[in-house]
């Protein structure tokens, strides 16, 4: 750094007094002298992601992205492990678990999902703790009938699961507060005249709306004669034991234009006040939905490809809500398009785009090309957003999301500035049954990201629809950051599979 030695006036004389309304360097208050130095440093911090984008986040970050170890069906201890689809995760008694539902095996697997089981190399397996279903707790009878959609959330000081059950119609509750001890709660379906929109649910979301639960149900069902549904049920989950109906939403009525057939559902609070995002595949949108009272749900607005230039939706499968920097999004995976569309949603009766990443340069805002985006029918495209921080303490926004070229992907992103994200790496599934990345072979499912002291892993969730050693039905685990220990004169071992 070059420094202009005579412009420099030697006027700062307090030694015993530190007021910076008082102190001055090379003529200027220091407060403005800083915010000349913060701007031109992140000028060059934005030269540098763009300009060497590996080794920037490697360097800042420690974006390394390595295999962290796997779970795969029919090999070890992963006997019910078959034809997985949703994942969540949680921190109970200061440890974090995973929950995936194995779809083909009717199980709800318990995985350890601490820093030590997923700090491993190529292949270690991560540790199992039990098998939620029948044969273990006879009270799930046959309802627990090829689970798919899974979440989380505390309820008073409890822990509890919701899982959706397709080809039972149905929602189950499961205490998990003691996760070597899971305790069956409640089972509804669609029998219940009350609960006509929980069929064939691909999405649920639990949150907390005046000192009560709630679960949004989204029932994607076409053949509304036979599976019912094709809207969104409100439920009342406040007492697991004994869920309530809240609301229902179908498409065409009340406002609502974009629930056709819906799938992915997340819910944010913006600015206090609880909002639902779905994402509507026939409808090719996305439907914001205001739940400040959760009886009585009200359209808000409805997102769809006219509104932007690059706000491409066709076949969206998944919406996640996050914000950053006091403003709030919610970004919508269009696998028809290869394009995940960033919707600024701070106004929510009013939302705008905020920008498009895209496996097609000319679909993204900013031109760039994301590799791994999207998919056809069998890849759903889930993603997830995490915060972490760099060398300095800085603190950066990413997004996870899976997609397909030529095997399954995964790539990650910053979004720290939403306006503009920047692609920093992707992976994808090898053949080799040894190496790394093999359990995204095929068909990867859902992400998500836990942290463990400070350093972040993406635990994959992928299935083949075949039960046998040699296709890849399990969850894969990424290391993201796993590099803590900061020498920026390592040069470290380039990966094969990493790109960009």
């Amino acid at each position: 750094m070059y420094v202009d030695e005579t412009i420099i006036e030697d006027t700062f004389v307090s030694t015993s007094l530190v007021n910076t309304s008082r102190m001055t360097l090379a003529g200027k208050e220091i407060g403005t002298t800083l915010a000349e130095f913060n701007t031109r440093l992140n000028v060059l911090d934005q030269y540098l992601k763009t300009a060497d984008v590996t080794h920037y986040y490697a360097y800042y970050f420690g974006v390394s992205l390595t295999d962290g170890g796997r779970a795969r069906d029919g090999v070890s201890s992963y006997a019910e492990i078959y034809d997985p689809y949703g994942i969540t995760v949680a921190t109970i008694g200061g440890h974090n678990y995973a929950f995936v539902a194995a779809s083909g095996d009717d199980t709800i697997v318990f995985m350890n999902a601490s820093e030590a089981a997923l700090d491993g190399t190529i292949g270690t397996e991560i540790p199992l703790i039990l098998n939620y279903n029948n044969a273990y707790d006879s009270n799930v009878g046959g309802n627990l009938d090829y689970p798919r959609a899974i979440d989380y959330h505390m309820i008073g000081s409890k822990h509890y699961i919701f899982v959706s059950t397709i080809n039972t119609d149905g929602i189950m509750i499961i205490d998990v507060s003691d996760v070597t001890a899971p305790l069956f709660v409640s089972y509804t379906d669609d029998t219940n005249v009350n609960f006509d929109k929980i069929a064939n649910s691909y999405g649920l979301k639990a949150w907390t709306i005046g000192g009560a639960v709630y679960l949004a149900v989204a029932s994607y069902s076409s053949n509304t004669a036979t599976d019912g549904g094709n809207g969104v049920q409100i439920m009342d989950v406040s007492d697991p034991a004994n869920p309530k109906f809240a609301a229902s939403m179908v498409d065409g009525s009340d406002n609502f234009r974009c629930l056709n057939n819906p799938w992915g559902v997340d819910m944010i609070d913006v600015n206090g006040v609880p909002f639902l995002f779905v994402a509507a595949v026939s409808d090719d949108c996305m439907q914001v939905i205001d739940m400040t009272d959760p009886e009585d749900p009200v359209a808000a607005f409805a997102y769809t490809d006219m509104f932007d230039v690059n706000s491409y939706m066709n076949n969206p499968r998944y919406v996640k809500a996050f914000e950053v920097n006091n403003r709030y999004y919610a970004a919508v995976n269009a696998l028809s398009d290869r394009t995940i569309t960033v919707v600024d949603v701070t106004d929510p009766y009013d939302c705008k785009q905020a920008s498009a990443m895209s496996y097609t340069s000319s679909y993204s805002s900013t031109g760039q090309q994301f590799y791994g985006f999207g998919s056809d029918t069998s890849h759903d495209g889930q993603m997830d957003v995490y915060r972490t921080t760099d060398v300095f303490g800085r603190v950066n926004t990413f997004m996870v999301t899976l997609g397909r070229v030529s095997y399954g992907s995964f790539s990650l992103m910053d979004i720290s500035d939403p306006t503009t994200p920047i692609a920093v790496a992707w992976v994808q599934g090898t053949t080799s049954t040894s190496g790394s990345y093999y359990m995204m072979y095929y068909y990867p499912r859902a992400v998500r990201v836990v942290e463990n002291n400070g350093k972040h892993y993406a635990l994959v969730v992928s299935e083949y629809g075949s039960e046998s050693t040699s296709y890849p039905n399990g969850v894969q685990v990424i290391k993201i950051d796993p590099l803590k220990t900061w020498d920026l004169g390592t040069t470290w071992a380039s990966d094969s599979n990493v790109y960009y």
